[in-house]
């Protein structure tokens, strides 16, 4: 449980310094995974 805490903060962080669109298409894809 804490691993995915730590990647989704992880993921969030790299997203807010990156801003980028291949950035959230990982996101997106991560979240997919997720599922």
């Amino acid at each position: 449980m804490p691993l995915i805490i730590i990647m989704i903060v992880i993921m969030v962080t790299t997203i807010s310094s990156w801003k980028n669109k291949k950035m959230n298409l990982n996101w997106q894809l991560l979240r997919v995974s997720q599922f």
